[in-house]
């Protein structure tokens, strides 16, 4: 999917997106947490950043939209916010917030439950999963043509997204089944120009795929040691994660590291590779 004629990246594609949510406050709250001079400061930013964002919550109506428009609108703004954060390493300050937010059970004046997409509001991330799933779905790392800008994003939203399914046995912070997308991408179907098959994929696509080793490797680790499956696995088929996929990976990797030129996706390899033999030593 080459952009020629001066098509718009990924990033400029979302330009209606980002107008709409730098003024609202949910953008704000969240922009300040990582823009906190150091880290100590941000951990104390997080309580009243939480509360700052349930006291925005409209009135708790069964029925009423504006407390789903409201959720759809902070679901958007934790992207937009990890997208643009300069420092990967602040995104878990983020990660952190949402922890928090999830202590938040949110009721309706009758004192019920509130429940979003079939989620309780806040505890399971009720109402996130759809808008998180849209904007990890939209994003082709096997671009050829992908830009500076565009590639910094999506390291960001998978470091993100790898720090939340490693940090939480939450079902609503499990997001593992996106590394099994980051590896297809990365080790089974790579593309060159105008898709065709190519021997390499993307350094992009590589470094997504470290990037979730590097964040989430004893959660995948373990995925594949008690054979977790999405869903009921089909009559002789493999589940999901099992040891034939993990040592695939692994291979491949090895591969690459003499394959790739750029010092920086060579470094995600080693780290990555590292990673993957610490995680095996703990347990087998």
């Amino acid at each position: 999917m080459s952009r020629l004629g001066g098509a718009k990246s990924w990033r400029d594609r979302q330009a209606k997106i980002h107008a709409y949510l730098e003024p609202r406050p949910e953008f704000k709250i969240l922009n300040a947490i990582v823009q906190q001079p150091h880290e100590s400061a941000a951990q104390q930013s997080l309580p009243d950043a939480v509360q700052q964002i349930v006291d925005l919550a409209p009135a708790r109506i069964p029925g009423d939209d504006a407390l789903g428009d409201q959720i759809y609108a902070l679901s958007l703004c934790v992207l937009e916010v990890v997208e643009r954060t300069d420092d990967p390493m602040r995104l878990r300050w983020l990660v952190e917030f949402l922890q928090q937010l999830r202590k938040v059970a949110l009721t309706d004046d009758s004192g019920q439950p509130v429940r979003s997409c079939d989620s309780l509001v806040y505890t399971e991330l009720g109402g996130f999963g759809p808008v998180f799933a849209d904007t990890l779905g939209s994003f082709d790392p096997l671009d050829s043509d992908i830009l500076p800008e565009d590639e910094k994003a999506w390291e960001n939203l998978s470091v993100f997204f790898a720090q939340l399914t490693g940090t939480s046995t939450a079902d609503c912070t499990n997001w593992s089944l996106w590394s099994l997308t980051a590896f297809h991408y990365a080790f089974v179907e790579p593309r060159g120009p105008g898709n065709a098959v190519s021997n390499l994929p993307t350094p992009i696509a590589v470094r997504a795929a470290c990037i979730w080793f590097l964040y989430a490797g004893e959660v995948l680790w373990s995925n594949v040691q008690t054979g977790f499956n999405f869903g009921k696995v089909p009559k002789g088929e493999q589940p999901d994660f099992n040891r034939e996929k993990w040592n695939a990976w692994r291979q491949r990797l090895m591969e690459y590291q003499s394959r790739f030129t750029d010092g920086r996706t060579k470094k995600f390899i080693e780290d990555a590779l590292a990673e993957i033999k610490r995680v095996e030593g703990k347990g087998h």
